[in-house]
C-alpha cells in the first residue's frame, strides 16, 4: 500500500501534500516553529512519518516563558506522529541537534493544502 494511503487510513485524515526532509546526521536540525502557513487553513492536521534514525521532536508552549521545553517525543524508524490543529495553535516544535546520531533520517510531513489559499499564495 502506498505510504500516503496508509497514513490516511491510520489517521482518518486526508492529505494532498507531502514535504520530504533528509537529516543526514544528528548535526542537521530544525528550529522551533509551528505549521501555521495560511495555505494550511485554520485547522491544520499534520502527520509526521519518520524513516531511519531515531530523533526527538521537542515541543514548547507558545507565548511568554516559551523558552522552556515542555515535552520531548522520540520518533523511531516507522513511527508516525499526528499533530492536531490545537498542537499547532498552542505549541512550537523543533528537531534539536544531536551530534551523537550519525545515521540519516528521512521525515515525510503530510498536510492538506486548502485549494483557495494555495492559489492566493502562488499569486503573491
Amino acid at each position: 500500500m502506498p505510504v500516503k494511503a496508509a497514513i490516511e487510513r491510520v489517521t482518518g485524515k486526508t492529505f494532498n501534500s507531502v514535504l520530504a526532509n533528509l537529516y543526514r546526521s544528528g548535526d542537521d536540525c530544525m528550529g522551533y516553529h509551528s505549521d501555521n502557513e495560511p495555505e494550511l487553513g485554520h485547522t491544520p492536521w499534520v502527520a509526521s512519518y519518520n524513516l531511519g534514525a531515531c530523533r526527538e521532536l521537542t515541543f514548547r508552549p507558545k507565548g511568554p516563558g516559551s523558552q522552556r521545553q515542555c515535552l520531548s517525543v522520540p520518533l523511531h524508524h516507522d513511527d508516525l506522529l499526528l499533530m492536531s490543529p490545537g498542537v499547532q495553535a498552542s505549541f512550537e516544535h523543533a528537531l534539536p541537534r544531536r551530534r551523537n546520531r550519525p545515521a540519516p533520517r528521512i521525515n515525510l510531513t503530510f498536510r492538506y493544502i486548502v485549494p483557495d489559499h494555495a492559489v492566493q499564495a502562488k499569486n503573491r
